[in-house]
């Protein structure tokens, strides 16, 4: 499994179900390595980055490889355009396709348009 950004903001915040769910981990969870970057762009300081260096250094960071990079290359114009999905999201999801890994996500609708990426959501939201 790897996390999704909105995941890890829900963990961040201390959300409770999402704490739940985090802790459940025997090993560390994986984290799509463009989710750290998108965290640390959300950095407004020092001490928020030495922060988040810290909750980072919980999570396994998994980076696309080749052949993930060639498919956001040719997935990305068609799901851009019908779907509207950012850069940065279709690294992210190609990232979990090339793993076989599932992405736990609450954005279902923005990653569903990417071939053979596998969804969860991993907590109930009130």
């Amino acid at each position: 499994m790897l996390i999704d950004t909105d995941v890890m903001v829900d963990i961040m915040r201390g959300y409770e179900p999402a704490i739940s769910w985090i802790r459940g981990f025997e090993l560390k969870p994986g984290l799509p390595g463009f989710v750290a970057l998108e965290l640390m762009n959300g950095c407004r300081n020092k001490k928020e980055m030495s922060d988040l260096q810290k909750i980072l250094s919980r999570f396994r960071i998994h980076w696309p490889g080749e052949v993930d990079y060639s498919n956001c290359i040719e997935h990305f114009p068609e799901i851009r355009l019908r779907d509207g999905i950012g850069p940065l999201d279709i690294l992210i999801g190609e990232t979990a396709v090339g793993m076989d890994a599932t992405l736990c996500t609450f954005n279902e609708k923005h990653f569903a348009s990417i071939p053979g990426l596998q969804l969860l959501q991993p907590y109930a939201k009130s």
